[in-house]
């Protein structure tokens, strides 16, 4: 998946472009007490937008089929909505 340490089974998984993206979510998560490796929650750069497609493959539905959420830039949402649409997942924009 990535060089990141992730739960070894998340129970959910928020895909993001980059580190800087994570360190954001993870920091804004300890402001609101909120602890996501003890709740299963793994948040994963992908190395940009158009990389989703792979990790959706292995983590969405046909792979090991993980709750998912995603943030991406606004500029990006096209690249994510278009590989969400490939496997068949619903996604807000």
């Amino acid at each position: 998946m990535s060089s990141v340490t992730e739960p070894s089974d998340p129970r959910a998984v928020v895909l993001v472009e980059g580190i800087s993206d994570q360190r954001a979510l993870t920091a804004l998560a300890r402001r609101r007490n909120r602890n996501l490796d003890a709740e299963g929650i793994a948040v994963v750069p992908i190395g940009g937008a158009h990389a989703i497609a792979a990790f959706l493959d292995r983590l969405g539905p046909r792979g090991l089929g993980v709750r998912l959420a995603g943030l991406c830039d606004a500029g990006e949402a096209g690249a994510f909505a278009r590989a969400l649409e490939g496997v068949r997942v619903w996604a807000r924009i």
